[in-house]
């Protein structure tokens, strides 16, 4: 799997090629500009590019539209890295395509939790995660706890598709704006975002869906609905 970074801070770069390399993920190309990172594409389209917003010339989003332009590279997954919180910034960045975005620091938990995702929707390769082991001390062994039976056949997940994620960020940020209201928001939440929801979960109200939202652009939808979940 080949993964681009697209950073003009060698420092960033060397973190975020770090933290991959960890995960299991050894083909990685950098690139310190938009300019750059567009002729690496030409020659070997990356299967995951991860790109910082603000940059010399062009910026991320700059970047971004002009993957999303290109019939040879338009599905390519498209993980903003960046410093900025600025909402209009990260609306813009959604409408254009945008999968998934980070803020620096980059946390390594957050990082599998984008990469394990992007495995499920876009079926790259899931990160490496180190399972720790307890070693159980023989003269101890009453003290041990019993060990589950884990046979049987995996529970799936419900989740939801790119897209919609996409729109429920997108009517996040036009309660925000004030160009929808609660009552609003609740009666298109009640039937577009509660039907798609994990069995159990107690996300009710208008308030709480905030809430959820709230968590769901800082953290992901996915991570989002981890954490509603009863």
């Amino acid at each position: 799997m080949h993964i681009l970074i697209v950073d003009d801070s060698k420092t960033i770069r060397f973190m975020l090629l770090r933290l991959l390399k960890e995960l299991g993920y050894d083909t990685i190309s950098e690139a310190a500009d938009v300019d750059a990172a567009l002729l690496i594409i030409q020659k070997s389209p990356p299967d995951l590019i991860f790109s910082d917003f603000n940059m010399p010339g062009k910026n991320g989003v700059d970047f971004l539209k002009a993957i999303r332009q290109n019939p040879a590279t338009d599905k390519i997954p498209f993980i903003m890295v960046t410093t900025f919180h600025d909402k209009k910034i990260i609306y813009d960045a959604v409408k254009a395509g945008l999968q998934h975005y980070i803020f620096k620091p980059i946390e390594k938990n957050l990082l599998i939790e984008k990469l394990t995702a992007l495995s499920i929707s876009h079926h790259i390769q899931p990160p490496v995660v180190a399972i720790t082991t307890h070693v159980i001390d023989s003269n101890k062994v009453g003290d041990a706890p019993p060990l589950k039976d884990e046979s049987g056949p995996a529970k799936k997940e419900q989740s939801i598709s790119l897209e919609q994620e996409n729109d429920i960020i997108e009517h996040f940020f036009l309660v925000f704006d004030g160009e929808m209201t609660i009552q609003e928001f609740h009666a298109w939440a009640a039937a577009n975002i509660l039907p798609h929801l994990p069995k159990g979960c107690k996300t009710q109200s208008s308030e709480q869906l905030l809430d959820f939202l709230r968590s769901a652009v800082s953290s992901g939808i996915q991570s989002a609905l981890k954490k509603i979940n009863s």
